[in-house]
């Protein structure tokens, strides 16, 4: 038995479904050709803002730095499917919605202001606003997601070196 010729064999096999992974989904030209970087990117970014103390200033970043990435992204259109695209530009838009209700709420945390009288009633219906929304966007990204067969899983097949 070859085991290096059997080796090979798998290493090939297993970097053609890490490429059909990383590179399936999009398209091949312009920008689309690297995205999976620009997302990973993307949610590293998103990550550090964690670490931002100030409120409004953490709130304000992570809006406009999703706001420039939405924009990107409806631009290019990186994804093949178009319903794979519809999905990014909704969960994008979650993002950059709960982003701008919580900079409010952060604006009065910041200054030390507690809302009051009919404001606060605004903020409370805001709250229930953002919610419904994320739980509608979350149940159409749900349902788009469950009924897209764009990606579809390699089989491989590994043969005995009989």
């Amino acid at each position: 038995i070859n085991t290096n010729r059997i080796s090979s064999k798998l290493v090939s096999g297993n970097r053609s479904v890490v490429l059909n992974c990383l590179e399936g989904p999009y398209r091949t030209e312009g920008q689309s050709a690297y995205w999976e970087s620009i997302m990973l990117v993307k949610r590293l970014i998103l990550t550090l803002f964690i670490f931002v103390d100030e409120l409004i200033l953490k709130y304000l970043f992570i809006t406009s730095f999703c706001i420039l990435f939405f924009i990107h992204h409806n631009l290019v259109r990186p994804y093949k499917a178009k319903r794979a695209n519809l999905i990014e530009t909704l969960s994008l838009m979650l993002i950059i919605i709960t982003a701008n209700v919580n900079s409010l709420k952060a604006c009065f945390v910041a200054n030390g202001i507690i809302p009051s009288g009919s404001f606060l009633s605004v903020l409370s219906s805001l709250d229930i606003v953002e919610n419904c929304f994320i739980y509608f966007l979350l149940l159409v990204i749900g349902i788009c997601s469950c009924t897209c067969n764009t990606l579809k899983t390699p089989k491989i097949a590994v043969k005995s070196a009989n």
